[in-house]
């Protein structure tokens, strides 16, 4: 089978097989237009935005789960379960969150979709019961994370708050929230918190 050479942003030729090569649909829509004589090592693809560890994750999954015999229903199975395939925990356990977001980045660009949804779904589970403080942690950000900044992110994205009642500091912030808009907390926690101050 032929190969398929293209270049990351970071100026590596990598190889991969025509087969693999199919699974990004970005990638195949661009081979329609070249004979495969065309790209060769000297004349890769160019892929402006991903760089070496990105792509070369890319492939290696694609290679995985090039022979995959996964029904429409398993897949559904699979999105909403809490684990990823035992294949996928050995890929993602080598990468950190900045790592899975930068294949997270590739495979929407190159429109691997599985892949796309595989990644997102490991990210959430490194992420997930954690703190603000430890995910920033996780993500390489070092400047400190003040109140106004929680709060700022649960104005930008309220579904943020159906996640904060099993970790103390992210209750903290949700009452924090709630202080600053009493109007947006909800009637059955108002009445939870007039019972617990009539009872004290």
């Amino acid at each position: 089978m032929a190969s398929v050479f293209v270049k990351t942003e970071d100026d590596h030729v990598l190889e991969m097989t025509r087969g693999v090569a199919d699974m990004a649909i970005t990638l195949k829509n661009m081979m329609e237009d070249f004979s495969d004589e065309a790209i060769t090592k000297e004349d890769p693809i160019p892929l402006s935005n991903i760089k070496k560890p990105a792509m070369e994750f890319v492939i290696n999954w694609c290679v995985t789960h090039q022979d995959d015999d996964l029904t429409e229903e398993r897949f559904e199975e699979f999105k909403t379960s809490i684990e990823l395939f035992p294949e996928d925990q050995e890929l993602f356990g080598k990468l950190d969150c900045p790592g899975i977001f930068s294949v997270i980045k590739a495979a929407n660009f190159l429109d691997v979709a599985r892949l796309l949804d595989y990644a997102c779904k490991a990210l959430v589970l490194r992420i997930n019961g954690k703190t603000l403080e430890e995910n920033a942690k996780q993500f390489n950000i070092t400047r400190e994370i003040t109140m106004e900044d929680k709060i700022r992110a649960i104005e930008k994205h309220p579904w943020i708050l159906t996640g904060c009642n099993l970790i103390p500091a992210h209750i903290e912030m949700k009452n924090a929230y709630y202080e600053k808009y009493p109007e947006q907390r909800p009637a059955s926690e108002t009445d939870e918190a007039a019972d617990e101050q009539a009872s004290s």
